[in-house]
């Protein structure tokens, strides 16, 4: 089961208890910096599944059974006992996990990729600038200048044809260009790397990081 993005919210009677603890526990998790993407849960297996971004904007999936989770951010325990209050919900049949989908329908949009900057880059030695190269330096500068996170191996085999990211105060991750989309602009650039031009994949590969963070800036409305 997914949460629709455009459903309105209800003031929905809340007398299950477990529905009212799974509500206010989705909602702190909202509160420390976690989004939640998607809620899933599986009949056949009895597992429930949630669809995260991490307070340090990497994106995962943390099930109900075998939880694996990163301990870098806040409220990462709370986060584990939501899935399993999924599964529960989800077990106990009824219209309790729709109605917990709809209480949290204004909190939670689908996974997408971020919108693609297209706009020119800021440098007047790069005389051909081809949109590829432009939306890949746009992400990259959002990985880089907005998250703070450290990029090596870019496009390189070692990295999956992606690159590794050192992530402050996370982990040191890999993001292959064989993995899923999962509405985050490392997994957008990762995925874009085998289709940039060796010239551009090149430019990437020595950006001074200085300048990105320097360059970075929210796109105009």
């Amino acid at each position: 089961m997914s949460i629709d993005p455009t459903a309105v919210s209800t003031n929905l009677d809340i007398t299950d208890p477990l529905l009212r603890v799974a509500h206010w526990n989705a909602l702190a998790v909202i509160d420390s910096g976690w989004q939640l993407r998607k809620l899933r849960y599986s009949h056949s297996t009895g597992v429930a599944a949630l669809d995260v971004h991490t307070p340090t904007h990497r994106g995962l999936t943390i099930t109900s059974a075998n939880p694996i989770v990163p301990t870098c951010c806040t409220n990462t325990p709370l986060v584990v006992r939501l899935a399993q209050q999924v599964a529960t919900l989800g077990q106990r049949g009824g219209d309790l996990l729709g109605d917990l989908t709809w209480l949290l329908s204004e909190h939670t949009t689908a996974p997408r990729y971020p919108a693609l900057r297209r706009d020119s880059i800021p440098d007047k030695t790069l005389l051909r600038q081809p949109l590829a190269l432009r939306h890949a330096f746009w992400l990259l500068t959002t990985v880089v200048g907005e998250h703070g996170w450290r990029i090596h191996h870019l496009g390189e085999d070692i990295a999956g044809g992606g690159f590794v990211a050192d992530i402050p105060n996370d982990v040191l991750a890999v993001f292959p260009a064989s993995m899923p989309p999962d509405g985050t602009a490392a997994a957008h650039l990762a995925r874009m790397l085998p289709t940039l031009a060796p010239s551009a994949l090149n430019y990437l590969r020595h950006i001074n990081t200085t300048a990105l963070t320097r360059t970075h800036t929210p796109r105009a409305s």
